[in-house]
């Protein structure tokens, strides 16, 4: 009954008092858009949502600690309530889970179970892993390669299953200990991963990206299934339903595939100081000559990175060539206020890397536009004799969570920024020593020394 209440009142002040739009997608997959609105006088949207959520979060904890304590799960699994994905795999659970009367004592599996269920660790751990990596590899090409969608589920739901199940099913003879729990979730991931790279569905770098909040969820499945593996009844009453629920959450990818991915534009600005007036600094930015190879170890794994710039005409309708490592950026002139600002829009840019894989070009979905560029600018702001420069660039990601993937594009963004800035600062110091040189000779050619 709250729930309705809960999503009419969220339509009310959002249609009505702000004319919003808002959309019940939110409620299972929340891109936390917010954080990143600059509309004025959003916060009071925010502050008013909140402020009328607080009295459900209240509710609802306040049953799911009392629906734990009735399946004698431990009270701690109540900070999921504001983990996405994983709270509603928590309540699936709960809601199949009976009411615990019994001892801990009484738990045990019926013997018509042990004949697949082995008492040895190392075979239970066997049977665990491999179960569970079968489950991964085949959602996560159904996700990739069918779907063609890097969705919330896929990197936050099917770790988080492939966690849960392998300590589950490693535990169905006898509860183990917790570290047995977490070896096993952490063996899925890694054969897993060991998979997908070679069948040719991904590659390392993406592979290792999404590493470490795969482990994190791992983590928190294996723990949830560790926690409960005591409030099966007296004979196992409870494992047929945990397995059940466990099947319920791969169908959150086909309800979050129906309503795609809406990208949220972002903007990162680097900047450096030049020992250079900005009149000599500007013929640098619009083009610059053959870059280094790179030292930076993300460069040399794969990420594409500027080897040069080139530029055909001048003014705005001008088409700056930015060539890099994987092919080039094309990059039509939008503002040309010499020399004070150089805005431009992409029209065309390569892959954002070249995957390292056992097969040669490897292409994964995640390749083809889920990245873009949207355009870029270059600012230079005179500070005494010399000059600060700002590069920014606007881009969108189509993979989810945002917020995660965007401290990974972000940083490699910053990377790329300092590599052209650092060049465009050699170039320009470089040709005003070149000056000095030239004049100085030529003051010792007209006033010789005595």
């Amino acid at each position: 009954m709250l729930v309705p209440i809960k999503i009419a009142g969220d339509f009310a002040i959002a249609q009505f008092l702000f004319h919003r739009t808002w959309n019940l997608r939110e409620y299972f997959f929340s891109h936390l858009t917010f954080l990143f609105d600059a509309t004025p006088g959003i916060w009071k949207f925010d502050a008013l949502l909140l402020l009328w959520a607080a009295p459900f979060a209240w509710i609802g904890l306040s049953l799911l600690a009392k629906r734990l304590r009735s399946a004698r799960a431990p009270i701690a699994l109540v900070i999921l309530f504001f983990v996405p994905i994983a709270k509603f795999f928590l309540f699936a659970l709960l809601c199949v889970l009976p009411e615990r009367v019994e001892s801990d004592s009484e738990l045990q599996l019926p013997p018509r179970h042990r004949k697949w269920v082995p008492e040895s660790s190392l075979a239970s751990a066997a049977i665990a892993v491999i179960c569970s990596t079968l489950v991964g590899v085949i959602l996560a090409v159904l996700a990739t390669w069918q779907m063609r969608n890097y969705t919330t589920w896929l990197f936050l739901g099917l770790p988080f299953l492939m966690g849960f199940l392998s300590a589950w099913l490693h535990g169905l003879a006898r509860p183990r200990k917790l570290r047995e729990s977490f070896a096993a979730a952490y063996l899925t991931l890694a054969i897993t991963s060991a998979i997908l790279l070679s069948i040719a569905v991904e590659g390392i770098i993406c592979l290792g990206m999404a590493a470490p909040i795969a482990l994190c969820e791992a983590t928190i499945g294996a723990w949830i299934a560790h926690s409960i593996q005591r409030t099966s009844g007296p004979n196992g009453s409870g494992n047929g339903p945990v397995a059940i629920a466990c099947l319920t959450l791969p169908l959150l990818i086909l309800i979050e595939s129906l309503g795609g991915i809406s990208p949220i534009e972002f903007a990162v600005t680097s900047q450096v100081a030049i020992e250079a007036p900005p009149e000599i600094v500007w013929r640098h930015v619009i083009s610059f000559h053959e870059l280094p190879p790179p030292r930076e170890w993300i460069f040399r794994l794969g990420i594409a990175y500027p080897e040069r710039a080139e530029i055909d005409g001048s003014g705005v309708g001008a088409l700056r060539h930015c060539i890099f490592s994987t092919g080039e950026f094309l990059e039509p002139i939008t503002t040309w206020d010499e020399p004070n600002r150089l805005g431009c829009g992409i029209v065309g840019q390569p892959d954002p890397l070249s995957e390292l894989s056992p097969y040669r070009n490897l292409r994964p979905p995640h390749m083809d536009g889920y990245f873009n560029s949207h355009r870029g600018e270059f600012r230079l702001c005179r500070i005494g004799s010399g000059t600060m420069l700002f590069g920014t660039t606007w881009y969108s990601n189509r993979m989810e969570p945002q917020l995660y993937w965007k401290l990974w594009s972000d940083g490699l963004i910053h990377r790329i920024h300092l590599r052209v800035l650092e060049q465009i600062r050699r170039e320009a110091e470089a040709e005003v020593t070149a000056n000095f040189d030239s004049t100085v000779e030529s003051a010792d050619r007209w006033f010789p020394s005595p």
